[in-house]
Parts: structure tokens; C-alpha cells; sequence
């Protein structure tokens, strides 16, 4: 897994915010009125508002069902938060009711994951591999960790798959870890220690390929763990993945390798954006996110093979055919500039004069386009 390798594609299961690019949302309630003051107190959501929140986040309210504020909405800058208490910059200048809603987007952690009770998600902002977000994560002498349930979709049975993810690790001492579990609901079929020693600068890993159990429960997971063995440490993790190739002929690898490399010259990429403009009277222009998460920016990628096996291509429709009936697609192109990992859609664009082109039907000629959902 380094730059210039060949490159791989599996089928990937559905983690959710893979490049850890928006915060968790939080949709809940008040559990008080608020009529004065800084102190706003919800119906604390799980994991807790000090996993979520942290100063400079923005939290919504409304509509206000008080009768001295009835329809209004606010929104308020955090300046702390305890377990079930949002402290906010400045008093509020309407006043709600209990049980009027209260909604915000935090920047510690990831949307989609789920910590362990001694895990302490930091940020995500500043803290990215190739982009600006990343999840960082520390824990202080209690084990923890942060995870996604894996129970919609199950994983498939007796299946070979392979996971990864890009790290950091600081402040690592002798015993501590930081592993990678996938389990299926049984067991725990990948099982791997990531890092045992501190790595400073941005390190790509994958697991070795492992076959899932004969009947999948929804109880499984999919698990980054910190062994902190009494101590603490910090990691930085991004681009997690995890992914199959059945049916290829790299079925027992978890993955499928590209057997040939594309033609030089013909690989381009490019970031697809999702900001739109304004112009303002005075002819200055404005760029905002009209998804309101702050997601990072989706790539597309494009390269051509020409005159390859025409095994290659039949590899290549087999993960398509995966892909046709619901599947995304994790793409790995190993270059210097795109992320490590690109969750998405592949196009296969064969070309139609072959018959003229070549004159052995063995070998084949088509473009490669992969987009990123």
C-alpha cells in the first residue's frame, strides 16, 4: 500500500463517513425551560455532549412553543458542555419551553460512530490525512475505543474480507496498542494489532484478508480499540475501509489488483465540488455549503488502459456486476495526490472499434472512471 503500486478495488461495505468528513448531529430536546442566562439543559443524547460538543459549535432552537417566544427560532455559539448542559456564549433572546427541539452538528466526533465510555474523541477539523479532516482520538488509562455497528447491511458469510484505515500514533508506551477488530456477530475474524510504537507521520494499513463465519448476526461491529494499558496515548485515524472481492480471481485476498498499469499520461483526477455561489449586489461573490455539514469536497478519478488482457477487463465487470446490484466500490489508487481510499461508482468506457484496433480479441482497450459518492 504505497505510492506507484498496482492498483485495487473491492466491494465495499457501507462505513459511514469513512474520511471522517462531518460531525455527529444531534436531535434532541430541552429538558427545562430556558428563560434567562447561559445554561441550556437537554435530554442528553448518547454518546454524551462532551463526545460531541465543544467550544465554538453551533447549536439551533426551535420553533419555541413559550408563550413569550411562541414560534421563534435561535441559534447559539457553545462555550463548554457538561453531560446534560450546553453552556452558551451569550443569553438567548427568546425563551423556550421544555421539550421544544434543539439540534447541532459537533466537530469532535465523527457522524455515523459510536465511542466506549473512557474513549475521548478530540476533533476532527486540522486532523486529516490528504484533507482537512480526520478523527483524533485519546484515551487515558482505561481501554476505549470508537466503532460502527455493523447491522445494516450484515456482513456477508464465509466471506474473505480485508479492512484498513490511515493512522498516527503519539504518546505510545511499552504495552499499549492500537488494534483493529472486525467482528460478525459470532467473532472476531479480523483481530490485528495496527501500532505498538509511536508513528509520527501518516502511515497507511490494511489487515491480511480473513473469511467471515457461516451466519452473520447483527450484532457485529467493526472497531478501532486503544489498549492504553493504564497509561494514555493519542491516535489519528482516517480513510477506514473495509471491503470484499468474490468472485474475482483475488476472491481469497480480499481485494482485486489491477493486472496492468494505465497508459502514462492518461491519468487525471480532480476534486468534485459541492459549494455554491452567490454574487452580491456590490459584485463580489460568496461561497457557501448548502448541505450545512462542512463535508469535505468528492473526487473523481479517470485513466485508460490499452491493449490489456482481456482478462483484466472480465475481473473489472465482475466487481461491476457486484456494484450493479446496490454496492459501492472501494477504489485505491496509490497515487501521490488523491486519498488512499475512494468510496464509490466505477464507469468502464470499452472502446467500441476494438475489432479494427487489434486483431488479437485476447486483448482489450476501455478507460477507467471512478467518482466518489
Amino acid at each position: 500500500m504505497a505510492q506507484g503500486d498496482l492498483m485495487q478495488l473491492g466491494v465495499a461495505y457501507p462505513l459511514p463517513n469513512y474520511s471522517f468528513s462531518s460531525g455527529q448531529r444531534v436531535d434532541s430536546t430541552l429538558s427545562s425551560d430556558y428563560t434567562s442566562g447561559a445554561d441550556i439543559f437537554i435530554n442528553a443524547p448518547t454518546p454524551g455532549l462532551v463526545q460531541i460538543f465543544q467550544e465554538n459549535d453551533i447549536i439551533h432552537l426551535g420553533p419555541s412553543t413559550h408563550a413569550n417566544s411562541a414560534g421563534a427560532y435561535e441559534t447559539a455559539t457553545v462555550d463548554s458542555v457538561t453531560s446534560a448542559k450546553i453552556v452558551v456564549k451569550a443569553a438567548l433572546s427568546n425563551d423556550f419551553a421544555s421539550g421544544d427541539p434543539i439540534w447541532g452538528i459537533g466537530s469532535i466526533l465523527a457522524d455515523g460512530w459510536t465511542p466506549s465510555t473512557y474513549m475521548y474523541p478530540i476533533g476532527l477539523a486540522d486532523n486529516g490525512y490528504r484533507s482537512k479532516y480526520g478523527q483524533k482520538l485519546y484515551c487515558i488509562a482505561y481501554d476505549a475505543y470508537i466503532q460502527y455497528a455493523l447491522n445494516n447491511p450484515i456482513l456477508l458469510s464465509d466471506t474473505y474480507y480485508r479492512a484498513g484505515l490511515v493512522y498516527k500514533t503519539i504518546g505510545i508506551d511499552a504495552g499499549e496498542e492500537l488494534e483493529l477488530l472486525v467482528n460478525d456477530g459470532s467473532s472476531s475474524f479480523i483481530d490485528e494489532v495496527i501500532a505498538s510504537a509511536n508513528q509520527g507521520s501518516w502511515t497507511e494499513w490494511a489487515s491480511s484478508p480473513a473469511q467471515s463465519g457461516s451466519a452473520p448476526a447483527d450484532s457485529g461491529y467493526f472497531r478501532v480499540f486503544m489498549d492504553c494499558a493504564g497509561n494514555a496515548f493519542t491516535a489519528l485515524i482516517d480513510w477506514v475501509f473495509l471491503e470484499h472481492a468474490s468472485g474475482t480471481d483475488d476472491t481469497p485476498s480480499g481485494v482485486y489488483t489491477f493486472d496492468d498499469r494505465p497508459v502514462q499520461g492518461s491519468v487525471k483526477y480532480r476534486q468534485r465540488g459541492h459549494f455554491q455561489g452567490r454574487t452580491l449586489a456590490d459584485g463580489t461573490m460568496i461561497w457557501f455549503d448548502p448541505t450545512g455539514l462542512g463535508a469535505a469536497e468528492k473526487w473523481m478519478f479517470s485513466c485508460r488502459f490499452e491493449n490489456v488482457p482481456k482478462t483484466f477487463l472480465e475481473q473489472l465487470l465482475i466487481l461491476k456486476w457486484w456494484q450493479d446490484k446496490g454496492n459501492l466500490l472501494a477504489f485505491h489508487p496509490y497515487t501521490d495526490v488523491v486519498p488512499p481510499v475512494l468510496i464509490g461508482r466505477m464507469t468502464i468506457l470499452e472502446d467500441t472499434d476494438a475489432e479494427e484496433l487489434f486483431w488479437d480479441k485476447d486483448y482489450v482497450s476501455f478507460s477507467f472512471v471512478f467518482i466518489e459518492s
